[in-house]
């Protein structure tokens, strides 16, 4: 580290600072793109609980199974949290939406998912059969 004087303190002791690169490092990691991390992938990719979050942007097909499947099973616990009796209505209200949120988000996962798979299935065919699609 690099270190600073600062004269307006009166005790004029030495103040470590991180250069501007070093504070990006510490800052770009794992829950500071925003949003909640759900789960992670087998790759060790965090899942957020947006499915279009930026930081799926570069998800495989097996990243998105993996993330839809961490969406079901939220979906699947709001479930019974909705239909238990000993809760308020308020949180039972609170885990209907809750589980609608986390079913579209698993389906889009889904959908994403299934669209990666063509399109390597698609890549896959036209680099066998040498005809560009």
């Amino acid at each position: 580290h690099a270190r600073l004087s600062n004269p307006k303190d009166s005790m004029s002791r030495d103040v470590p600072f991180k250069k501007a690169e070093e504070r990006e490092i510490e800052k770009g990691g794992e829950g500071s793109r925003g949003g909640k991390i759900i789960g992670h992938t087998a790759r060790g990719e965090a899942i957020y609980d947006y499915a279009n979050h930026e930081a799926h942007k570069y998800f495989t097909a097996a990243d998105h199974e993996k993330a839809k499947s961490v969406h079901e099973k939220k979906a699947y616990k709001h479930n019974g949290d909705k239909n238990n009796p000993g809760l308020s209505r308020e949180k039972r209200m609170k885990a209907a939406q809750k589980e609608i949120y986390h079913k579209d988000q698993a389906q889009t996962h889904g959908e994403e998912a299934y669209k990666r798979k063509t399109v390597f299935s698609q890549i896959e065919k036209s680099t066998s059969d040498g005809i560009r699609y």
